[in-house]
């Protein structure tokens, strides 16, 4: 899977929950093994959208990017939110996408 973003940000929580003894580093490694083999896709206009819309979308309604780029898959794939974050929530609601009811 390589530098692959997803692996990237659970390779990045697996290691914070073992620093926090939240994980054990065989359950961590077991982890990665499982993700190496799922049939992941993500959208190769990515990285434009974190430069442009997603980070426009977070410093309007003052959230992280990562959310602000879930938002925007929501409206462009009109695709159910979600998130619990209030802010994601708040700003979901704003552009008319469907949340789920956490």
């Amino acid at each position: 899977m390589g530098s692959h973003p997803v692996a990237i940000g659970v390779g990045k929580r697996a290691a914070k929950a073992v620093r926090r003894w939240r994980l054990d580093a065989n359950f961590r490694d077991a982890l990665h093994v499982d993700l190496v083999l799922l049939n992941i896709e993500t959208d190769p206009d990515m990285d434009a959208f974190a430069w442009s819309t997603s980070l426009q979308l977070a410093q309007a309604h003052q959230m992280i990017v990562d959310n602000a780029a879930y938002l925007e898959l929501a409206k462009c794939m009109t695709r159910h939110l979600a998130k619990p974050d209030q802010a994601l929530r708040y700003a979901g609601e704003s552009a008319g996408v469907v949340l789920f009811g956490l």
